[in-house]
């Protein structure tokens, strides 16, 4: 019991509460919340970035009549004026 108290103690002096995480035990709980982000997150981003600018993805789109007709619908509708 006295070496438990003097851990506690030890724990106390360091500026640390004695009931706090360790630093392994903080980098545990947070590689799930992580792990969860990058495969929900960054990998269907990046998955999608390499198919986009990969070997025909651009020339595909700026190939396609549909991209063309969609630049020019939007940039030749008429502006409105601020008053």
């Amino acid at each position: 019991m006295d070496d438990a108290r003097a851990a506690l103690t030890e724990r106390r002096v360091a500026g640390r509460s004695p009931l706090a995480p360790s630093a392994g035990v903080i980098v545990a709980l947070a590689a799930l919340p992580l792990a969860v982000l990058a495969g929900g997150f960054v990998w269907p981003l990046v998955a999608i970035g390499r198919r986009a600018l990969g070997a025909d993805g651009l020339g595909d789109v700026l190939g396609s009549s549909t991209t063309w007709r969609v630049v020019w619908f939007t940039r030749g509708r008429p502006r409105r004026r601020r008053c």
